[in-house]
Protein backbone atom coordinates (compact mmCIF):
# COMPACT_ATOMS: atom_id res chain seq x y z
CA UNK A 1 0.00 0.00 0.00
CA UNK A 2 2.90 2.41 -0.12
CA UNK A 3 4.95 4.24 3.10
CA UNK A 4 4.40 7.17 4.19
CA UNK A 5 6.50 8.88 2.66
CA UNK A 6 5.23 7.18 -0.58
CA UNK A 7 1.69 9.16 0.68
CA UNK A 8 3.36 12.33 -0.66
CA UNK A 9 5.17 11.72 -4.09
CA UNK A 10 3.37 13.04 -6.69
CA UNK A 11 4.38 13.07 -10.37
CA UNK A 12 3.42 16.64 -10.95
CA UNK A 13 4.60 18.80 -7.58
CA UNK A 14 4.70 18.60 -4.29
CA UNK A 15 1.61 16.87 -2.78
CA UNK A 16 2.18 18.05 0.74
CA UNK A 17 3.07 21.40 -0.35
CA UNK A 18 -0.90 21.32 -1.88
CA UNK A 19 -2.06 19.49 1.45
CA UNK A 20 -0.12 22.52 3.30
CA UNK A 21 -1.35 24.91 1.29
CA UNK A 22 -5.26 23.93 1.83
CA UNK A 23 -4.40 23.30 5.67
CA UNK A 24 -3.45 27.31 5.60
CA UNK A 25 -7.13 27.53 4.30
CA UNK A 26 -8.74 25.36 6.63
CA UNK A 27 -6.99 27.58 9.32
CA UNK A 28 -8.43 30.68 8.50
CA UNK A 29 -11.98 28.67 7.89
CA UNK A 30 -11.24 27.39 11.58
CA UNK A 31 -10.33 30.79 13.17
CA UNK A 32 -13.05 33.07 11.27
CA UNK A 33 -16.09 30.47 13.45
CA UNK A 34 -14.05 30.78 16.79
CA UNK A 35 -13.71 34.68 16.27
CA UNK A 36 -17.17 35.30 14.48
CA UNK A 37 -19.37 32.78 15.87
CA UNK A 38 -18.74 33.93 19.44
CA UNK A 39 -18.78 36.93 19.17
CA UNK A 40 -22.27 36.66 17.09
CA UNK A 41 -24.02 34.28 20.16
CA UNK A 42 -23.64 36.58 22.38
CA UNK A 43 -24.30 39.83 20.41
CA UNK A 44 -27.47 38.32 18.23
CA UNK A 45 -28.21 36.12 21.05
CA UNK A 46 -29.68 32.56 20.56
CA UNK A 47 -32.94 33.67 18.20
CA UNK A 48 -30.77 35.85 16.51
CA UNK A 49 -28.42 33.57 15.95
CA UNK A 50 -31.16 31.11 14.62
CA UNK A 51 -32.31 33.15 12.30
CA UNK A 52 -28.89 34.30 10.53
CA UNK A 53 -28.44 30.60 10.93
CA UNK A 54 -31.59 29.73 8.66
CA UNK A 55 -31.53 32.57 6.06
CA UNK A 56 -27.33 30.97 5.79
CA UNK A 57 -28.85 27.68 5.07
CA UNK A 58 -31.04 29.12 2.57
CA UNK A 59 -28.29 31.29 0.44
CA UNK A 60 -26.42 28.01 0.89
CA UNK A 61 -28.87 26.06 -1.16
CA UNK A 62 -29.16 28.66 -3.81
CA UNK A 63 -25.64 28.54 -4.09
CA UNK A 64 -25.43 24.51 -4.33
CA UNK A 65 -28.14 25.00 -6.90
CA UNK A 66 -26.11 27.17 -8.73
CA UNK A 67 -22.81 24.93 -8.50
CA UNK A 68 -24.92 22.61 -9.99
CA UNK A 69 -22.24 20.14 -9.55
CA UNK A 70 -19.40 21.56 -11.45
CA UNK A 71 -16.38 21.53 -8.36
CA UNK A 72 -16.58 17.96 -9.32
CA UNK A 73 -17.43 17.54 -12.39
CA UNK A 74 -16.00 20.67 -14.05
CA UNK A 75 -12.77 19.75 -11.64
CA UNK A 76 -12.51 16.28 -13.33
CA UNK A 77 -12.31 17.15 -17.11
CA UNK A 78 -9.57 20.09 -15.89
CA UNK A 79 -7.55 17.33 -14.58
CA UNK A 80 -7.46 14.95 -17.18
CA UNK A 81 -6.80 17.74 -19.94
CA UNK A 82 -4.69 20.26 -18.22
CA UNK A 83 -2.63 20.14 -21.32
CA UNK A 84 -5.67 21.38 -23.69
CA UNK A 85 -5.80 24.96 -23.53
CA UNK A 86 -8.55 25.55 -25.91
CA UNK A 87 -10.57 23.02 -23.94
CA UNK A 88 -9.56 24.93 -21.24
CA UNK A 89 -10.97 27.95 -22.19
CA UNK A 90 -13.99 25.99 -23.26
CA UNK A 91 -15.02 24.66 -20.09
CA UNK A 92 -14.63 28.10 -18.33
CA UNK A 93 -17.10 30.16 -20.57
CA UNK A 94 -19.59 26.86 -20.20
CA UNK A 95 -19.03 27.35 -16.48
CA UNK A 96 -19.64 30.51 -16.47
CA UNK A 97 -22.19 30.89 -18.85
CA UNK A 98 -24.78 28.34 -17.10
CA UNK A 99 -23.77 29.12 -13.49
CA UNK A 100 -25.44 32.82 -14.71
CA UNK A 101 -28.17 31.17 -16.04
CA UNK A 102 -28.81 28.86 -12.54
CA UNK A 103 -28.60 32.22 -10.78
CA UNK A 104 -31.06 34.00 -12.74
CA UNK A 105 -33.36 31.55 -12.06
CA UNK A 106 -32.96 31.16 -8.42
CA UNK A 107 -33.44 34.88 -7.98
CA UNK A 108 -37.14 34.56 -9.76
CA UNK A 109 -37.38 31.66 -7.21
CA UNK A 110 -36.64 33.74 -4.47
CA UNK A 111 -39.97 35.55 -4.58
CA UNK A 112 -42.46 32.43 -4.07
CA UNK A 113 -40.46 31.41 -1.84
CA UNK A 114 -40.50 34.42 0.71
CA UNK A 115 -44.32 34.26 0.25
CA UNK A 116 -44.49 30.56 1.83
CA UNK A 117 -41.75 31.33 4.05
CA UNK A 118 -43.53 33.96 6.01
CA UNK A 119 -46.87 31.73 6.20
CA UNK A 120 -44.90 28.70 7.50
CA UNK A 121 -42.37 29.57 9.94
CA UNK A 122 -41.30 32.78 12.14
CA UNK A 123 -38.79 34.20 9.24
CA UNK A 124 -40.76 37.08 8.07
CA UNK A 125 -37.89 39.86 7.27
CA UNK A 126 -37.87 40.42 3.82
CA UNK A 127 -34.30 42.18 3.73
CA UNK A 128 -32.91 38.62 5.49
CA UNK A 129 -34.12 37.13 1.95
CA UNK A 130 -32.31 39.95 0.36
CA UNK A 131 -29.42 39.42 2.36
CA UNK A 132 -29.75 36.03 1.34
CA UNK A 133 -29.58 35.91 -2.21
CA UNK A 134 -26.24 38.67 -1.77
CA UNK A 135 -24.42 35.90 -0.09
CA UNK A 136 -25.85 32.64 -2.36
CA UNK A 137 -24.25 35.15 -5.19
CA UNK A 138 -21.03 35.22 -4.01
CA UNK A 139 -20.26 31.92 -3.09
CA UNK A 140 -21.32 30.48 -6.32
CA UNK A 141 -20.16 32.49 -8.28
CA UNK A 142 -16.51 31.25 -8.17
CA UNK A 143 -13.91 29.10 -10.40
CA UNK A 144 -11.54 27.70 -7.62
CA UNK A 145 -12.48 24.22 -9.35
CA UNK A 146 -10.46 25.56 -12.27
CA UNK A 147 -7.60 26.08 -10.03
CA UNK A 148 -8.18 22.96 -7.85
CA UNK A 149 -8.08 20.95 -11.60
CA UNK A 150 -4.46 22.61 -12.36
CA UNK A 151 -3.18 21.71 -8.17
CA UNK A 152 -2.84 25.12 -8.04
CA UNK A 153 -3.78 25.35 -4.46
CA UNK A 154 -1.18 28.18 -3.37
CA UNK A 155 -3.44 30.49 -5.02
CA UNK A 156 -6.76 29.26 -4.22
CA UNK A 157 -5.39 29.20 -0.46
CA UNK A 158 -4.40 32.99 -0.86
CA UNK A 159 -7.57 33.96 -2.57
CA UNK A 160 -10.01 31.94 0.14
CA UNK A 161 -7.66 33.54 3.17
CA UNK A 162 -8.17 36.96 1.81
CA UNK A 163 -11.48 36.67 1.43
CA UNK A 164 -12.19 35.32 4.65
CA UNK A 165 -10.43 38.03 6.81
CA UNK A 166 -11.89 40.53 4.93
CA UNK A 167 -15.06 39.45 5.83
CA UNK A 168 -14.09 39.27 9.22
CA UNK A 169 -13.41 42.43 9.50
CA UNK A 170 -16.76 43.54 8.02
CA UNK A 171 -18.90 41.28 10.70
CA UNK A 172 -16.90 42.90 13.60
CA UNK A 173 -17.40 46.53 12.49
CA UNK A 174 -20.88 46.29 11.02
CA UNK A 175 -22.82 43.95 13.62
CA UNK A 176 -23.66 44.92 17.21
CA UNK A 177 -27.07 44.32 17.72
CA UNK A 178 -29.62 41.55 16.61
CA UNK A 179 -31.65 43.73 14.54
CA UNK A 180 -28.29 43.68 11.87
CA UNK A 181 -27.86 40.36 11.35
CA UNK A 182 -28.44 40.73 7.70
CA UNK A 183 -24.91 42.12 7.85
CA UNK A 184 -23.79 39.07 8.63
CA UNK A 185 -24.98 37.18 4.99
CA UNK A 186 -23.77 40.47 3.26
CA UNK A 187 -20.28 40.39 4.03
CA UNK A 188 -19.51 37.36 3.51
CA UNK A 189 -21.34 37.68 0.08
CA UNK A 190 -19.42 40.74 -0.67
CA UNK A 191 -16.10 39.40 0.00
CA UNK A 192 -17.04 36.08 -1.42
CA UNK A 193 -17.61 37.58 -4.42
CA UNK A 194 -14.54 39.99 -4.91
CA UNK A 195 -12.81 36.57 -4.83
CA UNK A 196 -14.54 35.30 -7.69
CA UNK A 197 -13.80 38.25 -9.47
CA UNK A 198 -9.99 38.04 -8.55
CA UNK A 199 -10.20 34.27 -9.99
CA UNK A 200 -12.20 34.75 -13.34
CA UNK A 201 -9.21 37.60 -14.08
CA UNK A 202 -6.79 35.14 -13.61
CA UNK A 203 -7.86 32.12 -15.08
CA UNK A 204 -8.50 34.30 -18.19
CA UNK A 205 -4.93 35.60 -18.44
CA UNK A 206 -3.39 32.09 -19.66
CA UNK A 207 -6.77 30.74 -21.40
CA UNK A 208 -8.34 32.34 -24.49
CA UNK A 209 -11.84 33.64 -24.26
CA UNK A 210 -13.83 31.58 -26.14
CA UNK A 211 -17.85 32.36 -26.44
CA UNK A 212 -19.65 29.74 -25.23
CA UNK A 213 -21.92 28.07 -27.68
CA UNK A 214 -25.33 26.37 -26.65
CA UNK A 215 -24.46 22.76 -27.18
CA UNK A 216 -20.87 23.41 -24.81
CA UNK A 217 -22.95 24.63 -22.26
CA UNK A 218 -25.92 22.21 -22.70
CA UNK A 219 -23.05 19.50 -22.33
CA UNK A 220 -21.75 20.65 -19.38
CA UNK A 221 -24.62 20.61 -17.32
CA UNK A 222 -25.24 17.11 -18.57
CA UNK A 223 -22.37 16.05 -17.10
CA UNK A 224 -22.68 18.19 -13.64
CA UNK A 225 -26.14 16.67 -13.56
CA UNK A 226 -25.33 13.55 -11.77
CA UNK A 227 -23.17 15.61 -9.03
CA UNK A 228 -25.73 18.42 -8.91
CA UNK A 229 -28.20 15.55 -7.81
CA UNK A 230 -25.83 14.40 -5.41
CA UNK A 231 -25.57 18.24 -4.23
CA UNK A 232 -29.01 18.53 -3.81
CA UNK A 233 -29.37 15.13 -1.84
CA UNK A 234 -27.16 16.18 0.48
CA UNK A 235 -28.59 19.46 1.09
CA UNK A 236 -31.48 17.78 2.52
CA UNK A 237 -28.81 16.38 5.23
CA UNK A 238 -26.18 19.05 5.36
CA UNK A 239 -27.03 22.70 4.82
CA UNK A 240 -30.83 22.16 5.01
CA UNK A 241 -30.98 20.79 8.28
CA UNK A 242 -31.61 24.46 9.91
CA UNK A 243 -34.38 24.57 7.13
CA UNK A 244 -36.26 21.89 8.69
CA UNK A 245 -35.39 22.61 12.60
CA UNK A 246 -37.22 26.35 11.17
CA UNK A 247 -39.96 24.59 9.78
CA UNK A 248 -40.62 22.54 13.07
CA UNK A 249 -38.82 24.79 15.55
CA UNK A 250 -38.12 28.11 17.23
CA UNK A 251 -35.61 30.70 16.28
CA UNK A 252 -33.88 29.22 19.57
CA UNK A 253 -33.88 25.95 18.96
CA UNK A 254 -32.22 26.71 15.24
CA UNK A 255 -29.74 28.50 17.34
CA UNK A 256 -29.09 25.77 19.72
CA UNK A 257 -28.96 23.13 16.68
CA UNK A 258 -26.60 25.58 14.49
CA UNK A 259 -24.55 26.03 17.16
CA UNK A 260 -23.54 22.57 17.67
CA UNK A 261 -23.92 21.92 13.74
CA UNK A 262 -21.17 25.08 13.29
CA UNK A 263 -18.43 23.03 15.24
CA UNK A 264 -18.96 20.09 13.88
CA UNK A 265 -19.12 21.60 10.24
CA UNK A 266 -15.71 23.70 10.96
CA UNK A 267 -14.38 20.00 12.54
CA UNK A 268 -15.71 18.23 9.17
CA UNK A 269 -13.77 20.84 7.09
CA UNK A 270 -10.39 19.71 8.44
CA UNK A 271 -10.53 17.34 6.29
CA UNK A 272 -11.05 19.23 3.30
CA UNK A 273 -7.22 19.84 2.69
CA UNK A 274 -6.54 16.22 2.28
CA UNK A 275 -9.73 15.47 0.23
CA UNK A 276 -9.35 18.58 -2.60
CA UNK A 277 -5.92 17.69 -3.02
CA UNK A 278 -6.54 13.88 -3.50
CA UNK A 279 -9.52 14.23 -5.65
CA UNK A 280 -7.70 15.99 -8.79
CA UNK A 281 -4.39 13.43 -8.36
CA UNK A 282 -6.85 10.03 -8.32
CA UNK A 283 -9.01 11.12 -10.88
CA UNK A 284 -5.79 12.08 -13.03
CA UNK A 285 -4.08 8.53 -11.84
CA UNK A 286 -7.34 6.82 -13.29
CA UNK A 287 -6.58 7.68 -16.87
CA UNK A 288 -3.56 5.81 -16.51
CA UNK A 289 -5.29 2.51 -14.97
CA UNK A 290 -7.01 1.60 -11.78
CA UNK A 291 -3.86 0.36 -9.76
CA UNK A 292 -2.34 3.53 -8.87
CA UNK A 293 -5.92 5.00 -8.33
CA UNK A 294 -6.65 2.34 -5.95
CA UNK A 295 -3.42 2.92 -3.65
CA UNK A 296 -3.92 6.42 -3.81
CA UNK A 297 -7.25 5.95 -2.28
CA UNK A 298 -6.19 3.61 0.38
CA UNK A 299 -3.93 6.02 1.65
CA UNK A 300 -5.81 8.66 1.62
CA UNK A 301 -8.58 6.52 3.74
CA UNK A 302 -5.54 5.71 6.21
CA UNK A 303 -5.12 9.42 6.46
CA UNK A 304 -8.43 10.92 6.57
CA UNK A 305 -10.00 7.93 9.00
CA UNK A 306 -6.90 8.80 11.44
CA UNK A 307 -7.67 12.19 11.56
CA UNK A 308 -11.41 12.12 11.93
CA UNK A 309 -11.31 9.04 14.22
CA UNK A 310 -8.90 11.75 16.47
CA UNK A 311 -11.80 14.45 15.75
CA UNK A 312 -14.74 12.30 16.96
CA UNK A 313 -13.46 11.60 20.11
CA UNK A 314 -12.27 14.58 21.53
CA UNK A 315 -15.36 16.31 20.58
CA UNK A 316 -17.53 14.52 22.73
CA UNK A 317 -15.19 14.35 25.61
CA UNK A 318 -14.91 18.43 25.37
CA UNK A 319 -18.30 19.14 24.00
CA UNK A 320 -19.63 20.99 27.22
CA UNK A 321 -16.28 23.14 27.54
CA UNK A 322 -16.28 24.05 23.66
CA UNK A 323 -20.36 25.42 24.08
CA UNK A 324 -19.64 27.51 27.04
CA UNK A 325 -16.25 29.39 25.82
CA UNK A 326 -17.88 29.29 22.06
CA UNK A 327 -21.26 30.56 22.94
CA UNK A 328 -21.89 30.69 26.96
CA UNK A 329 -24.06 29.28 29.30
CA UNK A 330 -26.99 30.36 27.72
CA UNK A 331 -26.33 27.99 24.73
CA UNK A 332 -26.60 24.98 27.41
CA UNK A 333 -29.41 23.12 24.98
CA UNK A 334 -26.62 22.58 22.79
CA UNK A 335 -24.61 20.92 24.31
CA UNK A 336 -26.28 17.02 24.31
CA UNK A 337 -26.27 18.14 20.37
CA UNK A 338 -22.74 18.50 19.44
CA UNK A 339 -22.04 15.01 21.38
CA UNK A 340 -24.47 13.08 18.87
CA UNK A 341 -22.84 14.94 15.76
CA UNK A 342 -18.87 14.51 17.00
CA UNK A 343 -19.78 11.29 15.12
CA UNK A 344 -19.89 13.30 11.94
CA UNK A 345 -15.84 13.56 11.42
CA UNK A 346 -15.03 9.80 11.52
CA UNK A 347 -18.10 8.82 9.01
CA UNK A 348 -17.47 11.61 6.81
CA UNK A 349 -13.89 11.41 6.40
CA UNK A 350 -14.49 7.62 4.83
CA UNK A 351 -18.07 8.78 3.30
CA UNK A 352 -15.61 11.04 1.19
CA UNK A 353 -12.98 8.45 0.44
CA UNK A 354 -14.91 6.01 -0.94
CA UNK A 355 -18.17 8.59 -2.36
CA UNK A 356 -15.76 11.43 -4.04
CA UNK A 357 -12.41 10.00 -4.23
CA UNK A 358 -13.36 6.83 -5.56
CA UNK A 359 -16.66 6.74 -7.45
CA UNK A 360 -16.67 9.80 -8.69
CA UNK A 361 -13.57 9.31 -10.88
CA UNK A 362 -15.04 5.88 -11.40
CA UNK A 363 -17.89 7.36 -13.18
CA UNK A 364 -20.29 5.73 -10.92
CA UNK A 365 -21.94 9.05 -10.61
CA UNK A 366 -25.71 7.66 -10.84
CA UNK A 367 -24.79 5.10 -8.69
CA UNK A 368 -23.13 7.57 -6.29
CA UNK A 369 -26.58 10.52 -6.58
CA UNK A 370 -29.02 7.48 -5.88
CA UNK A 371 -27.04 6.08 -2.53
CA UNK A 372 -26.91 10.29 -1.92
CA UNK A 373 -30.86 11.08 -3.11
CA UNK A 374 -31.91 8.14 -1.17
CA UNK A 375 -30.13 8.94 2.01
CA UNK A 376 -31.69 12.74 1.79
CA UNK A 377 -34.98 11.56 1.61
CA UNK A 378 -34.48 9.54 4.44
CA UNK A 379 -33.32 12.08 6.16
CA UNK A 380 -36.15 14.50 5.71
CA UNK A 381 -38.45 11.55 6.62
CA UNK A 382 -36.63 10.77 10.04
CA UNK A 383 -36.56 14.76 10.49
CA UNK A 384 -40.04 14.89 10.11
CA UNK A 385 -41.14 12.46 12.55
CA UNK A 386 -38.61 13.01 15.31
CA UNK A 387 -38.27 17.03 15.04
CA UNK A 388 -41.82 17.48 16.58
CA UNK A 389 -41.27 16.08 19.52
CA UNK A 390 -37.37 16.01 20.05
CA UNK A 391 -36.46 18.99 18.44
CA UNK A 392 -32.89 20.71 17.67
CA UNK A 393 -31.94 17.27 19.49
CA UNK A 394 -33.48 14.76 16.98
CA UNK A 395 -32.29 16.80 14.06
CA UNK A 396 -28.67 15.43 15.16
CA UNK A 397 -29.79 12.24 15.55
CA UNK A 398 -30.94 12.14 11.62
CA UNK A 399 -28.11 13.94 10.84
CA UNK A 400 -25.65 11.01 12.02
CA UNK A 401 -28.07 8.38 11.01
CA UNK A 402 -28.17 8.98 7.27
CA UNK A 403 -24.02 9.52 7.27
CA UNK A 404 -24.33 5.90 8.74
CA UNK A 405 -26.44 4.49 5.94
CA UNK A 406 -24.64 6.49 3.40
CA UNK A 407 -20.90 5.20 4.41
CA UNK A 408 -22.80 1.48 4.41
CA UNK A 409 -24.88 1.67 1.58
CA UNK A 410 -21.54 2.70 -0.39
CA UNK A 411 -19.31 -0.14 0.79
CA UNK A 412 -22.32 -2.67 0.13
CA UNK A 413 -22.10 -1.04 -3.66
CA UNK A 414 -18.26 -1.23 -4.07
CA UNK A 415 -18.02 -4.77 -2.43
CA UNK A 416 -20.85 -6.24 -4.87
CA UNK A 417 -18.83 -4.83 -7.89
CA UNK A 418 -15.41 -5.76 -6.11
CA UNK A 419 -14.14 -2.31 -6.45
CA UNK A 420 -13.48 -1.81 -2.92
CA UNK A 421 -10.38 0.11 -3.27
CA UNK A 422 -8.03 -1.38 -0.55
CA UNK A 423 -8.76 -4.57 -1.85
CA UNK A 424 -7.44 -3.62 -5.55
CA UNK A 425 -4.47 -2.09 -4.07
CA UNK A 426 -3.42 -5.09 -1.85
CA UNK A 427 -4.05 -7.99 -4.30
CA UNK A 428 -3.66 -6.24 -7.36
CA UNK A 429 -6.64 -7.81 -9.81
CA UNK A 430 -4.87 -7.31 -13.12
CA UNK A 431 -7.92 -8.56 -15.33
CA UNK A 432 -9.90 -5.62 -13.46
CA UNK A 433 -7.17 -3.15 -13.21
CA UNK A 434 -5.94 -3.07 -17.02
CA UNK A 435 -9.59 -2.36 -18.13
CA UNK A 436 -9.77 1.08 -19.73
CA UNK A 437 -11.03 2.95 -16.85
CA UNK A 438 -13.72 4.63 -18.59
CA UNK A 439 -15.19 1.95 -20.61
CA UNK A 440 -17.04 0.06 -18.29
CA UNK A 441 -19.37 2.56 -17.56
CA UNK A 442 -22.04 3.52 -20.71
CA UNK A 443 -21.89 7.07 -21.82
CA UNK A 444 -19.01 8.19 -19.57
CA UNK A 445 -16.60 9.13 -21.98
CA UNK A 446 -14.64 12.18 -21.20
CA UNK A 447 -16.20 15.37 -22.15
CA UNK A 448 -14.14 16.04 -24.91
CA UNK A 449 -14.51 13.25 -26.50
CA UNK A 450 -18.06 14.14 -27.19
CA UNK A 451 -18.16 16.12 -29.73
CA UNK A 452 -21.06 18.70 -31.10
CA UNK A 453 -22.06 17.90 -34.62
CA UNK A 454 -21.32 21.01 -35.56
CA UNK A 455 -17.45 20.59 -34.07
CA UNK A 456 -17.11 17.23 -35.03
CA UNK A 457 -17.16 18.23 -38.87
CA UNK A 458 -15.19 21.38 -38.07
Amino acid sequence: MGTPREIFRNRGGSLLDNILALYSVQAVTYLAPLITIPYLGRVLGAAGFGTVAFFQAIATTIALVVEFGFGYSATREIAIHSADVHFRGQLLASVATAKLLLLAAASIFMLPLYAVMSRVTSFREPDYYLAALVQACGLSLNFIWYFQGLNRLRFVAILDVGAKMLAIVFILGAVHNPTEGPRVLLSWGVCSFLAASVSIIVAYREVPFTPPTGCMVVRTLREGLFLFLFRASTTMYGAGNALLVGVFCTPAQVGYYSAAERIVRSLVGLLAPISNTMYPRISGAMVEGRQEAARLCSQSMILMGGVGLLLSGGTIFAAPTIIRIAFGQAFGPAVPVLQVLAALPLLTAFTNVLGIQWMVPLKMDRTFTAIIAGAGLFNVGLAASLLPRFKHFGMGFCVCSTELMILIAMFLVLRHRRLLPHVLARTGQRARLNEPPYSTLPGSLPMSSRACPSEATK
